[in-house]
């Protein structure tokens, strides 16, 4: 898994690590040398041990969680499916249960729901996703990202007016939280609460001025407000911000025609016909690429 990872379960479990060291029972020692061989089943066999014959080590329980998140953690990316994840997680929930009001545990138990939430989200299963950010909520209830994520998850169920009060929650444990603010935004326009969006979209501008994509869903949200005039002229600093943000041309587009400025809707229209032609063209010019690895005519 990523350095970060493996970077905060080395400070979480850092103590258990010094206790381990000076232990006198032989099971440990060798789930200590297993561990550090990166024998992971190994290190939780003989952690297992340890525990069995003397459930109130706490020194083994440690070491037996760490164990278990490093064989999930220590995997490339693309090993680390949802099934691992969620079987390392129950493997280590009644281990963990003793110590479920120790603030190191529960922030690692945090970070395994929360990959788990991503490992689920990337593989569409977004029911299983809301799930996870919910135990990352109940773990951490000060985390604003999780409740960002939370929305997120719950918008894409389907439940788009539910996902606000988590988006809500985030940008109240971080005021400064832009993407709670745009997430709301994009909510409310898609229940057509443009009022409210509006409002949204422009505290997160006011945040991050430069940032094209707020400009252009504010200008979303004041033309299905019905001022387009409003709407023009965002989408125009969206453009001065960035000139390549295509999409804009086409909501530009439609703006003017909106107005009665034919001309200017005409020119609008024809930039975004050329980055559809120019996108085309890429895409064919990669499906004819010759593929690597075939029988070299030389």
């Amino acid at each position: 898994m990523g350095n970060n990872v493996r970077r905060t379960l080395v400070l979480i479990f850092g103590v258990s690590l010094v206790l381990l060291s000076g232990c006198g029972d032989a099971n440990l020692k060798k789930a200590r040398r297993f561990q550090e061989a990166k024998d992971y089943e190994q290190a939780i066999h003989y952690y297992k041990l340890a525990l069995d014959k003397n459930p109130d080590n706490q020194t083994a329980r440690y070491g037996l969680i760490e164990s278990y998140a490093l064989s999930v953690t220590s995997l490339p990316p693309e090993e680390v499916t949802p099934e691992k994840v969620e079987e390392a997680m129950e493997e280590m929930k009644p281990i963990a249960q003793p110590l479920k009001d120790d603030v190191n545990i529960r922030r690692y138990m945090s970070l395994i729901y929360q990959m788990l939430a991503k490992r689920y989200a990337e593989v569409g299963r977004d029911d299983k996703a809301l799930e996870a950010w919910t135990e990352v909520t109940k773990l951490d209830p000060s985390y604003s990202e999780a409740y960002f994520n939370l929305g997120i998850a719950v918008a894409k169920t389907g439940r788009v007016e539910e996902s606000l009060p988590h988006f809500q929650k985030a940008v109240d444990l971080n005021p400064y939280f832009i993407k709670g603010y745009y997430a709301m935004g994009r909510a409310l326009l898609s229940l057509n609460r443009t009022d409210e969006a509006i409002k949204q979209f422009t505290r997160a501008l006011e945040l991050n001025p430069e940032d094209p994509m707020i400009r252009h869903d504010l200008g979303l949200a004041y033309s299905q407000a019905g001022d387009n005039k409003k709407a023009i002229e965002q989408y125009l600093k969206a453009l001065e911000v960035e000139p390549r943000f295509s999409v804009v041309y086409k909501s530009l587009a439609e703006a003017y025609k909106a107005i009665g400025d034919t001309k200017k809707a005409q020119e609008a229209e024809q930039k975004w016909n050329e980055y559809v032609e120019a996108l085309k063209e890429a895409q064919k010019g990669q499906m004819n690429e010759p593929q690597s690895g075939g029988d070299s005519l030389d």
